[in-house]
């Protein structure tokens, strides 16, 4: 079983991509013609991508932090629990505010599923191996949620609606299952360092924008090139949920019949919020 974590925490992550591909992009559709929730409010039509990232964004602060201290099976295990109630609640909604609701959770579940399967794979593979690390769940990420809209565009209409929501119900609860039976902690505690003086200790945060405890806030904001990929990261997030919300509806408003509607939506592709590393 030991030999089998690296794969098994791989493969959380890619369902962790599945279930945010199918859930988004159903959601997407159900505002368009002949959807649950048919609306041409283009502000209205994307409040779930607000909601999503709103929660998403505010779990990430804290994510880190429980990764650290309950441990990463733990956090992978919330997240998955946390996912299991936003197909039942899209699946029985009878407004649309419940479903931009469901969002929250949505965006908790990729926030810890997704950040907590990256702290594992760093722990397993070793900072030497970091780059692969990071890459591999990246790529399997995102496979994952082009495999899933795919799948749901080839079945189009309300069968594809209930596919997806079906599957990915049935994703968060196998990965809380396997979470609580079958990952192993990964998180140990670092062997104690030697005293560093303080003037040493600056020019090593400074340097490497590595910290703890209190410093650890004020780290992005004093060290320019972790200031700069922040501003990076929020760039890219908008410029994606941006073509996510309105492409999707410019798409499907060119051209709606059947599945051309989920086709048209899987051609935007980017996803609204990104990887659990974004």
């Amino acid at each position: 079983m030991r030999r089998l974590q690296p794969a098994l925490w791989a493969l959380l992550v890619a369902a962790t991509g599945w279930v945010m591909g199918s859930v988004e992009l159903t959601q997407a559709l159900m505002t368009t013609a002949g959807g649950r929730f048919e609306t041409a409010s283009g502000l209205r039509s994307s409040a779930f991508l607000v909601s999503f990232g709103l929660s998403k964004a505010a779990s990430n602060l804290v994510v880190g932090w429980l990764a650290d201290r309950a441990g990463r099976r733990t956090a992978m295990a919330v997240g998955w629990l946390a996912g299991a109630a936003v197909a039942p609640m899209i699946h029985f909604a009878q407004a649309w505010e419940v479903v931009v609701a469901s969002d929250v959770l949505l965006g908790i579940q990729q926030s810890f599923c997704w950040s907590a399967g990256i702290f594992a794979m760093l722990d397993l593979l070793g900072p030497s191996r970091r780059g692969l690390a990071i890459g591999l769940l990246e790529t399997l990420g995102y496979i994952a949620i082009a495999a899933s809209r795919s799948a749901i565009a080839a079945a189009g209409g309300s069968c594809g609606e209930d596919l997806a929501l079906g599957l990915a119900g049935g994703v968060c609860v196998a990965g809380a299952l396997v979470s609580a039976a079958c990952l192993r902690e990964t998180n140990r505690p670092p062997p104690p360092a030697a005293p560093a003086s303080p003037a040493h200790d600056s020019v090593h945060l400074a340097a490497d924008g590595s910290a703890g405890g209190a410093r650890g806030g004020c780290c992005s904001a004093s060290a320019a090139a972790l200031a700069a990929c922040c501003v990076a990261g929020c760039t890219l997030n908008f410029g994606t949920a941006f073509a996510w919300g309105a492409m999707t509806r410019w798409l499907t408003s060119r051209e709606c019949g059947g599945g051309t509607c989920a086709a048209a939506a899987v051609c935007t592709g980017g996803g609204g919020g990104g990887g659990g590393s974004g």
